[in-house]
């Protein structure tokens, strides 16, 4: 079986430190790497130490000297640091760790040069380090076949100390990997080498031989004596028992009777479907039912209950332990002989409760508000993710998850996260054939599964589609993504059949608006039937019939420029509201996504999403691509355009098409902006300047124009007013006024206006109006347009 140690260990397990501070967490050790685990579990006993700022500098080479003393620690060999008998010409009897070597050269696995040298403060190699570590085990150079450094560096392989750190050689070893070679040499026999040349274990503190071990040196002693037992999540421990839940093992446990340590995993997870045809699970027969329950062995008789432990979504629950092979999926802790299960531990079933593509932003959801997919994850005593409280399969930590990565989530019975999947596996192909009885999906020479959770492209695969396909852990189709699939492939109707004007022969076209801003017609896979009806061949429409003017549609086109599927959308009318985040009916509009507007006399116009966040909108169509995202909007009651700010002072006189002319400071001038019909500006008085958000088409008329009271800005400006009262004054970018300071934007993008009362008129200035005596002004107002912590536009009243 295999023999594993495992995570960070009690505090009450800790010795004492040489020279050094303890610390059994460090600041530059993070969950990720793969020494920390053997950094944390050596520091909890002491072995290794850290440094005063709280870091462990996993890098740092380390000394020969150093290294003995860490070994003499994980011996748990009560040395001091001064020596009696000087054993080397250049270890001085009071050196720091003149007892630590002469106590490793007395039992042999400290060596010097040939010069008669120790040479403490040369960094120690490799191979040093692993001979040091291995002849400290009992075992010797005649022992040992070959020569040096090969016949202690092929014993180190053996016994597993290069599982983790597999680096060999005459380089200096760094602390990080020093602490993964004890590490796996915690759990190693101890012993000595006798006259004919045989390595001897010696016999632990209980009589049995191969007991004496570095870990039970150390104080750890063994859980439940010694028995083997089912994890079951209910175990006092201070480690993370998550990837364990069902196994059984032998572990160790401190003075609080917790566990520290796993010691020896007794069972063999396998993990798949049931195969009633065979009987089988990953290809492994099991045996009759009742014999299931019976143990093997004597010593099992004592160590097993009789009956297996089940498990749904990690939580213990007895409904599973009548398991009878139904569940589609299930993971079971066996005792296999070759393919045939002879004794079933624990079976676990498994639901995911939600699936996903992780977006973009995925990191700062975790980091921010402390959930993944908005499934929340248990915390710790400090509100913080409580990692030991999830297990992660696919990547190593939550931060290793990326954007389009497909997460499957498990949730327990307090709809905690408990278990994260993770695949960012994607094929490209076409689908050669689909199983609807099995629901198997053969592209290329393999076949795949649909997702329970996948997204409405996914599930409206038909043969031929070709593109990226995003699979889930377990493998199955969780996305589709057709080659040709982008923004562009999403238009507006702008007619097909009977109101099209391009109808030739056999062909029927529809011509669409599309998201450049152009308009093209498309040849559609159809054919005229007897009757003279143009008839869509099965598969080209999706949700509907077949598409009307005006509808918002998702396309796709093949090598030949045809369109062979088309997904429409109606736009349904009434009021519909974007939040100031870009969210819609419980869908967001993120940038870059098509957003199409209806103009209102059969044209239409692309804008940016960001133009409608805050906006409300008469006439609404989306396509979302099933994990709440939107992929293309189509709006009405609202024009294109750039959104813009500007601060209307006066109105000035009516033009063509009844549109009006405003006087307004817009973009660091004093400057007239066309506003059109049936837009409407309040009023202004002397003095006074409203600030508005408005919407300019390529012709840079206003079509749209809210002020502050109607309008919810994406990022609500900061609007700081000012009534001097003493001098003001400008350095470099940064605004005093009362004592207090204020950033100011850069130079090019910083806009300054002045009123002045006496003569009734506005003027653009410099940022140097801004400063002078507090009679100079009535008052200041700062906004900061983008809420970035520096002021844009500044407004000052004169007298």
């Amino acid at each position: 079986m295999k023999k594993v140690l495992s995570l960070v260990l009690a505090f009450a397990m800790i010795l004492g430190s040489f020279g050094f501070v303890f610390a059994s967490n460090f600041s530059d050790v993070t969950d990720t790497e793969y020494y920390s685990e053997p950094v944390n579990v050596l520091s909890g006993f002491g072995v290794i130490a850290g440094y005063p700022d709280g870091t462990f500098q996993p890098t740092k080479v380390v000394t020969r000297a150093e290294m003995v003393t860490m070994i003499v620690a994980a011996l748990n060999i009560p040395v001091k640091g001064g020596a009696t008998t000087k054993r080397f010409s250049d270890v001085e009897l009071n050196h720091w760790a003149a007892g630590f070597i002469d106590y490793g050269a007395s039992v042999g696995f400290v060596a010097g040069y040939p010069d008669g040298t120790f040479q403490p403060e040369k960094e120690v190699s490799y191979n040093e380090a692993l001979t040091m570590i291995v002849a400290a085990l009992g075992y010797t150079a005649e022992a040992l076949p070959g020569s040096w450094p090969g016949n202690f560096v092929n014993k180190a392989q053996s016994l597993g100390l290069l599982e983790i750190c597999r680096t060999t050689g005459t380089a200096g070893a760094p602390r990080q990997d020093i602490a993964c070679f004890l590490y796996k040499a915690l759990t190693q026999p101890i012993g000595y080498v006798d006259k004919d040349g045989a390595f001897n274990a010696n016999r632990g503190a209980d009589g049995v031989v191969g007991h004496d071990t570095m870990m039970a040196r150390l104080g750890a002693t063994e859980y439940k004596g010694g028995l083997a037992f089912v994890v079951t999540g209910e175990e006092d421990s201070v480690i993370n028992l998550k990837p364990y839940l069902g196994a059984f093992i032998t572990a160790y446990q401190n003075s609080d009777e917790e566990i520290i340590a796993v010691k020896e995993v007794k069972s063999e997870f396998i993990e798949g479907a049931y195969k009633s045809s065979g009987q089988t699970v990953d290809g492994k027969k099991f045996a009759d039912a009742a014999t299931l329950k019976a143990p093997v062995t004597e010593k099992e008789q004592k160590e097993w209950t009789g009956s297996y432990v089940g498990f749904l979504n990690g939580d213990v629950d007895a409904s599973v332990t009548d398991w009878t092979y139904s569940a589609d999926s299930v993971k079971v802790a066996a005792k296999l002989n070759g393919n045939k299960v002879v004794t079933v531990y624990s079976v676990q079933v498994w639901e995911a409760d939600a699936e996903f593509m992780a977006p973009a932003d995925v990191q700062d959801e975790i980091a921010e508000d402390l959930t993944l997919g908005g499934e929340k994850f248990a915390l710790d005593e400090d509100d913080k993710i409580d990692v030991n409280s999830f297990e992660i399969v696919g990547k190593a930590a939550l931060a290793d998850i990326a954007e389009d990565d497909v997460v499957t989530l498990y949730l327990n019975k307090d709809d905690e996260i408990v278990k994260i999947e993770v695949c960012d596996d994607t094929i490209e192909g076409a689908v050669a054939k689909i199983n609807t009885t099995t629901g198997a999906y053969t592209i290329g020479s393999k076949t795949y599964g649909l997702s329970d959770f996948a997204t409405s492209d996914a599930q409206a695969l038909a043969v031929k589609d070709e593109g990226t396909y995003y699979l889930n852990y377990a493998g199955d189709i969780h996305e589709f993504v057709a080659t040709s699939d982008t923004n562009t492939n999403y238009a507006v109707v702008l007619s097909y059949g009977s109101e099209h004007t391009a109808l030739d022969g056999d062909t029927a076209k529809i011509r669409l608006f599309l998201a450049d801003k152009t308009t093209k017609d498309f040849v559609v896979k159809d054919f005229k039937n007897a009757d003279g009806n143009y008839v869509v061949e099965d598969g080209l429409w999706t949700g509907t019939d077949e598409p009307n003017k005006g509808d918002l549609v998702k396309y796709v086109v093949n090598s030949s420029e045809k369109v062979t599927s088309v997904t429409a959308v109606t736009p349904a009318t009434g009021e519909f509201k974007f939040d100031a985040n870009g969210v819609i009916n419980g869908k967001i509009l993120k940038s870059g996504v098509a957003v199409f507007s209806d103009n209102g006399d059969d044209t239409y116009d692309v804008l940016d999403a960001s133009a409608l966040y805050g906006t409300t909108v008469k006439a609404y169509a989306g396509i979302d691509d099933g994990n709440g995202n939107l992929k293309a909007v189509l709006v009405g009651g609202i024009s294109s355009g750039n959104a813009a700010w500007a601060m209307f002072i006066s109105d000035d006189e009516i033009v063509a098409d009844d549109a009006h002319e405003w006087t307004a400071l817009y973009e660091g001038k004093v400057q007239t902006i066309t506003v059109a019909d049936g837009v409407t500006v309040s009023e202004t008085t002397s003095g006074a300047a409203i600030m508005y958000t408005l919407v300019l088409d390529s012709n840079n008329i206003a079509t749209s124009v809210k002020g502050f009271g109607d309008y919810t800005p994406a990022i609500a400006p900061d609007i700081v007013p000012i009534t001097p009262t003493e001098t003001t004054s400008v350095s470099g970018s940064v605004f005093t006024a009362e004592k207090e300071n204020y950033s100011l934007a850069a130079d090019a993008d910083l806009e300054v206006y002045v009123y002045d009362e006496s003569d009734d008129e506005w003027t653009a200035k410099t940022k140097s109006a801004m400063a002078g005596r507090a009679t100079a002004f009535t008052k200041i107002t700062l906004y900061d347009m983008d809420n970035d912590g520096k002021y844009d536009i500044v407004l000052i009243v004169k007298p």
